[in-house]
């Protein structure tokens, strides 16, 4: 993704929590990076069979210079799909947006199917064209979660790792998605988080055979990365870790 800049000086301000911005005095236009909030992963199931919880997928990046800009903007950080609880379907990602000039859309959040032998689906990233792998399968492809029997990864952000794999479209990330959950006998682990530009998807959580499994992990406030699915276990499933919000960062050009 480019832009073509103005020439003369910058300043720039970076914008983790919704509130106004006031573009400055003589600014002739606005670089904005916006990225919105990654999907939570799923829980995973209390029964062996059933499966980790899928990772969420990261939230879309949008990078736009807007042109003769307007006095202020209101800028509204998207928020990380919330944990879930075991056994549940994750929470997506809510939108970015700069006053109603740009949107950065929310990842979709990590899958629980509660269905033998399938478990949960990895959440689509919200850049378009980069996916969550599909559960139940041993699979691995460029630009999607690689999975075990029973869970899958997260979708990527733009040009950045889906859930537990170290390469997207054959070159490494400068952020990789979020680890697979170990497994333990017969349970899965859960999927990892998608990856954004601003950092890692969460892991998924370890399955226990003979106890609680180990919740996903969460991503990082200001990430819009993917949370980690759950693990699975014969007892009590894997809480779905939370996803990442999102973040905004404005460059002033004069």
């Amino acid at each position: 993704m480019s832009v073509s800049y103005p020439s003369g000086s910058a300043n720039s301000k970076t914008i983790t929590s919704t509130q106004a911005y006031t573009t400055p005095t003589g600014a002739v236009a606005l670089l904005v990076t916006l990225q919105g909030g990654g999907g939570g992963g799923a829980g995973g199931a209390s029964a062996v069979s059933l499966g980790g919880g899928g990772g969420g997928g990261a939230g879309q990046l949008v990078e736009v210079i807007i042109r003769n800009p307007a006095a202020s903007y209101t800028v509204t950080i998207g928020a990380g799909g919330v944990s879930v609880a075991a056994a549940t379907n994750g929470n997506n990602g809510t939108d970015s947006t700069f006053g109603s000039a740009v949107t950065a859309k929310g990842g979709t959040s990590g899958k629980y199917t509660g269905t033998a032998n399938n478990g949960g689906a990895g959440g689509q990233g919200a850049q378009a064209g980069w996916l969550g792998g599909a559960g139940g399968a041993q699979t691995s492809a460029a630009n999607s979660g690689v999975n075990d029997l029973m869970s899958a990864g997260g979708g990527s952000g733009e040009g950045y790792g889906g859930g537990a794999q170290t390469t997207t479209g054959g070159s490494t990330p400068e952020f990789a998605g979020g680890a697979l959950g170990a497994a333990s006998g017969s349970y899965s682990g859960g999927g990892g988080g998608g990856a954004s530009q601003f950092g890692v998807g969460g892991a998924g959580g370890a399955a226990n055979s003979v106890g609680t499994a180990t919740a996903g992990t969460a991503a990082a406030a200001n990430t819009g990365a993917g949370g980690g699915g759950g693990g699975e276990s014969n007892s009590l499933g894997g809480a779905g870790g939370a996803g990442g919000s999102g973040i905004c960062i404005v460059v002033a050009l004069f």
